[in-house]
Order: structure tokens, then C-alpha cells, then sequence
């Protein structure tokens, strides 16, 4: 190949990574996207917490006075896994101020899935099948992204108030997700 032409493919290369490196990572979190929940009645639907059997609401969560903070995700998402690592290291770090709800998109996944999911990866989070009613609320809080598994969406229910904060997009650490909370339900 001529030194002109492999330039150009270098070039070419170049820019896409750059862009799959401002998709994957975009830099400064900036502020999350507020939505109002005064009226989200989906957060009194119940789902069953896969290794317990429990079933919960993101509601009665929040009534327990501490912060809940939802990733959906699909369990062959290796970001996903990921993110969960983070939220599980989150959930330990500060066990009386958060409560971590991972819910997996697809609402036929069974516990048995779920739980070996967890145990394969240390995850120390509750994880359930999200219901149908509940990713619609969160998807018209927060639009399509929300059934994205590869942005790895983060949505933070504050225990008070009437609004909710989606994260960026992408891979969040503890420390950036412990910010935001920080941040937005102080």
C-alpha cells in the first residue's frame, strides 16, 4: 500500500475510535436529567426480589429512608456486569444510605438466572425482573435509553421529594455514583 493511503486508513481509525470513546466515556458527567415523579404511580408496582422471594416497590424502598438507585440491564451485557461491580461496591461503602435495585429488562428471566448472575459476580444488590408497567414509567421518564443495557442507564430515587436523576451514560464508578447522590438528594 502507498504511505498516502494507509494515512487515510490510519486517520480513518483514529476518528473512530475518538467517537466510540466520547459515546462510551463522555467525559464531565455534568448534571443529571431531572424528571418529576410526583405522579409515576409505576413506583407502587410491585416485583419480586429474585433471592428472596420478597416483593418490594421502588417506593416502599425510598420510604425506607434511603436513597434507591436503578440500573436496567441484561445479564449478557459485559458493561452491565460492570456496572453492577461499581453499584455493588456503592451498596457496601454505604449500606444505611442507599439500597441498589437491579432490574433486568427481560421480564421472563427467571430467579434461578438472576441469582446465579449475582453469585458469579459478587453482586450484592437487589436484583429482580423489572414488570412491564416499570420500565414503560422508566422509559417515559427517561426516554429509550432506559432499554439500552450498553449505556448502562442509572436512574436515582432520592427518599424525598418528587424528582428522580438519570446518570450519564456509560460505565459510572462508585465514587461518581456516590457524588451524584450526594449531589442531588442532600
Amino acid at each position: 500500500m502507498e504511505k498516502k493511503t494507509i494515512l487515510v486508513l490510519l486517520l480513518i481509525a483514529l476518528v473512530g475510535v475518538a467517537i466510540v470513546g466520547v459515546l462510551l466515556f463522555p467525559g464531565d458527567p455534568g448534571k443529571p436529567d431531572a424528571s418529576d415523579i410526583s405522579s409515576a404511580e409505576w413506583l407502587n408496582v410491585p416485583f419480586t426480589v429474585s433471592l428472596t422471594g420478597d416483593s418490594v416497590t421502588i417506593q416502599g424502598l425510598r420510604d425506607g429512608g434511603r436513597t434507591v438507585v436503578v440500573q436496567t440491564f441484561s445479564i449478557a451485557c459485559s458493561i452491565c456486569t460492570d456496572q453492577l461491580g461499581e453499584l455493588s461496591r456503592l451498596q457496601r461503602d454505604h449500606p444505611d444510605d442507599i439500597v441498589v435495585v437491579a432490574l433486568a429488562l427481560d421480564p421472563s428471566v427467571s430467579d434461578s438466572t438472576l441469582n446465579a448472575h449475582a453469585k458469579d459476580n459478587g453482586f450484592t444488590v437487589i436484583m429482580a425482573a423489572s414488570p412491564t408497567s416499570v420500565t414503560s414509567g422508566l422509559v417515559k421518564g427517561w426516554g429509550r435509553d432506559m432499554l439500552v443495557p450498553a449505556n448502562a442507564p442509572v436512574v436515582l430515587f432520592c427518599p424525598e421529594g418528587n424528582t428522580a436523576y438519570k446518570l450519564r451514560n456509560g460505565l459510572k464508578s462508585a465514587e461518581e455514583v456516590w457524588q451524584s447522590v450526594s449531589d442531588s438528594c442532600a
